[in-house]
């Protein structure tokens, strides 16, 4: 799934067959594999995590522990050479 501009709450947004997914442990610009976390068929929207990163953003960091999973900790997953935009 292609990862999109980030949105409130730090989710990415992802947009799979019409609808919005928003993605957690995922940087803008990054194609990941996702499980859903919330959501059904019928929904308009599903909230997903990130589980692998098949092609990473420039500014992903390396995770700050084993522990952390794809995405680490939130604030730890970006780089700090580039200023954070959280859209708006």
């Amino acid at each position: 799934m292609e990862v999109g501009a980030v949105a409130h709450g730090g989710f990415c947004v992802a947009r799979h067959e019409g609808r919005a997914v928003f993605v957690r442990h995922a940087l803008p610009g990054e194609r990941v594999v996702v499980e859903v976390t919330e959501g059904a068929e019928e929904d308009r929207f599903l909230r997903a995590d990130a589980v692998e990163v098949l092609e990473a953003s420039p500014d992903r960091a390396e995770a700050p522990c084993r522990f952390a999973g794809p995405g680490g900790a939130a604030a730890a997953t970006g780089s700090t050479s580039r200023p954070r935009h959280s859209g708006g």
